[in-house]
């Protein structure tokens, strides 16, 4: 697996982690949801000024989106919310 795909992998996990729609994410960051869609499905990544404003808007660290970071930290945010939604 590419560096490319995994990146694609964590912005799906971590945007569907917060409850957002694709479409939402992409006004969010002030993309087009087809930009998103592209970066989701591996045919392209976000520039690398993006990356801070994508992890803010997923409300992560840069390290998290970029898979360089402890993962429990989010994973423990995400089943609090997943816990809240019940």
């Amino acid at each position: 697996m590419t560096e490319r795909e995994r990146l694609a992998l964590r912005l799906v996990e971590y945007r569907k982690a917060i409850q957002m729609s694709q479409k939402d994410f992409a006004e969010k960051i002030g993309k087009a949801q087809s930009v998103v869609s592209s970066w989701e499905k591996g045919q392209s990544s976000p520039d690398a000024e993006m990356i801070a404003p994508i992890a803010k808007a997923l409300e992560i660290s840069v390290s998290e989106l970029c898979g360089q970071a402890d993962r429990s930290r989010s994973e423990e945010r995400f089943s609090r919310n997943a816990e809240t939604d019940l």
